[in-house]
């Protein structure tokens, strides 16, 4: 069963680099859950996904690779990972080389992205926002009933 995370957020990072999930994400996403790096080296941000949307990810790359295409997908994957836990005001701790990574100082944009929740620097988010807006001139809504 897959969990769809919605909506946009914004927190803070405190001190010891702990940021609270907001309120609306925590009951899907539960108190352990892992965050990564994208595999897309050109995309700055982290994800965060639940151990069954973690475990669901890990299923769908074993059965599309194999040999030394898996080997290495695995090991990019699982090392730029990270299982954590959040306490009870819904804080976990980023590690020093994710938040460097994802360019995560103080305030984090946060937003749930359908199977994850992705954490991203505001002035990138909001560069990342107006290229979704741009959607809009390359895709014809009308054809999705909703």
């Amino acid at each position: 069963m897959f969990i769809d995370f919605m909506g946009k957020f914004q927190n803070n990072l405190d001190q010891k680099n702990r940021l609270a999930v907001p309120a609306k994400l925590r009951g899907n996403l539960g108190t352990e859950f892992v965050v990564c790096k994208p595999l897309t080296k050109d995309i700055h941000c982290l994800y965060l996904y639940s151990l069954e949307g973690w475990q669901a990810l890990v299923e769908r790359i074993n059965a599309k690779a194999s040999g030394e295409t898996l080997t290495k997908i695995q090991r990019k994957l699982f090392m730029n990972a990270d299982r954590v836990e959040s306490d009870t005001q819904g804080r976990f701790t980023i590690r020093t080389d994710f938040c460097e990574y994802a360019n995560l100082e103080k305030a984090v944009s946060i937003f749930g992205a359908g199977q994850r929740i992705e954490l991203w620097n505001p002035e990138a988010f909001a560069k990342l926002e107006a290229d979704i807006d741009d959607l809009d001139d390359d895709f014809d809504f009308s054809i999705i009933d909703y």
